[in-house]
């Protein structure tokens, strides 16, 4: 059988979860004969999560690829670094995170749509479950076995869709053609939060395909250590959704330019309140400042769009969206 596949775990601080998460890939109805390698690829942390992670996989298979980087990047350049580090025989790589877990079929599912996927198909994604510390769980989307998977097109008409509907998919869970991957130039410098939504624009913008599976593939852990909680508590979710609409304004029309900047307004608006009935002063500043940011970022996209002229942040390449005189470390 050949082995086309990797698997993926960015990691940082993760030795408390990683047990959970490579113990959900042990338990794989199947799938794991098809899989080259599991890569941890680990964001220097400085807890003990590679040796935790190492200690629990010895004597099981796939073999465990460490990486160790030599300086914390954030998740994004971390992903990057892995894919450069793999293999040419590796045509898909599957990321889940070091503090979610996977379906007991995330592996089963995939590898059977990545077997029937065609050439433009760049990203096979799932849905997934929520749960936080208190035992809360979402069920997530639950309609695969009744219409089966969801083919988005890499249209003009996607693009302005994710623009609206924000970043509907979870790249923890999916399945990543290295090859398209490396074409739009893989995850984005610069980004905490929300570089995967930049991604899946750039993907559809360059014609690629996304199928969806309407089927829960992963338990997404919710927690206040979080980098999204963490973002979210300063806004830097919307400061980056704003740095990536610049790049897509011509997509839009006019009157969807001012609808979508004053969804945003609205999404502060609530904000603001919310933080002032929490007694959250700090909180409250930085989205009157966001606010500003947005307005004069609206103002910058009505006159693009009514001149045609339109500047972008600059989209960087494969190549130079790995950090300088760092090459992935790894031990098998």
């Amino acid at each position: 059988m050949k082995k086309d596949i990797a698997i993926l775990i960015p990691c940082y601080n993760s030795e408390k979860t990683i047990v959970e998460t490579l113990l959900s890939l042990k338990e794989q109805i199947s799938g794991l004969d098809r899989v080259a390698y599991i890569v941890i690829a680990d964001d220097k942390s400085p807890d003990n999560t590679v040796k935790v992670a190492t200690e629990y996989w010895a004597g099981n298979t796939p073999p465990l690829k460490l990486e160790r980087r030599n300086a914390n990047h954030g998740e994004y350049l971390n992903v990057n670094m892995a894919i450069e580090g793999m293999e040419s025989s590796i045509e898909w790589f599957i990321i889940m995170h070091g503090d979610n877990m996977a379906t007991p079929n995330y592996l089963q599912l995939l590898l059977k749509h990545i077997d029937k996927a065609d050439s433009k198909t760049a990203l096979i994604c799932g849905s997934w479950k929520d749960f936080d510390e208190t035992g809360s769980l979402n069920e997530g989307d639950n309609r695969y076995e009744a219409q089966g998977s969801i083919m988005i097109n890499g249209t003009k008409q996607a693009v302005r869709d994710t623009l609206f509907l924000g970043c509907w998919w979870h790249i923890s869970c999916t399945a990543i053609r290295i090859s398209s991957f490396k074409t739009v130039g893989g995850l984005p410098r610069g980004m905490r939060q929300k570089g995967d939504y930049e991604f899946l624009l750039r993907i559809l913008e360059n014609g690629f395909n996304v199928e969806y599976l309407p089927i829960p593939l992963m338990l997404y852990r919710s927690h206040e250590a979080s980098i999204s909680s963490k973002n979210f508590k300063i806004h830097r979710d919307l400061v980056e959704t704003l740095m990536t609409i610049r790049n897509y304004i011509h997509s839009l029309s006019f009157v969807e330019v001012i609808r979508l900047y004053g969804i945003i307004q609205y999404q502060l608006l609530r904000r603001f309140a919310s933080s002032l009935l929490k007694m959250q002063g700090e909180r409250a500043l930085k989205a009157v400042n966001v606010s500003f940011l947005n307005l004069k970022e609206g103002l910058i996209g009505m006159r693009q769009v009514l001149t045609k002229n339109y500047s972008r942040h600059q989209l960087v390449n494969f190549k130079n969206a790995l950090p300088e005189n760092e090459e992935p470390t790894t031990n098998k």
